[in-house]
C-alpha cells in the first residue's frame, strides 16, 4: 500500500485493520513502525466525543491525535504538573 502522506496513512488505519489486507503483511516487516504496545486510558463519553471532534477537525483519527500529543509532550521533555 502507498500513502501521500503520513496523515492520510494515519486516517485510513484508523478505520481499518492489517487483518483485512493479509495478502500486503504476510512474511514483510515494516521498518520504522513498532507500534504493538496499546496502553488502555479510561476517558468518559463527553471526552471521548470532544477528542473524536477534534481529531476529525485536524482529518485523522482519535487514537492518532492522541499519539500525537503524547509524542510533542516527551518530545518537549514535560515532565510533572502543569
Amino acid at each position: 500500500m502507498t500513502f501521500s502522506s503520513p496523515a492520510e496513512e494515519a486516517a485510513f488505519w484508523d478505520t481499518h485493520s492489517p487483518l483485512d489486507f493479509p495478502e500486503e503483511w504476510v512474511g514483510e516487516e515494516r521498518p520504522g513502525r513498532a507500534l504493538g504496545h496499546v496502553p488502555g486510558v479510561r476517558l468518559d463519553a463527553a471526552t471521548v466525543a470532544k477528542l473524536t471532534e477534534l481529531a476529525r477537525a485536524k482529518g485523522i483519527g482519535p487514537s492518532t491525535l492522541v499519539r500525537m500529543w503524547i509524542l510533542e509532550r516527551l518530545q518537549a521533555g514535560e515532565v510533572g504538573g502543569d
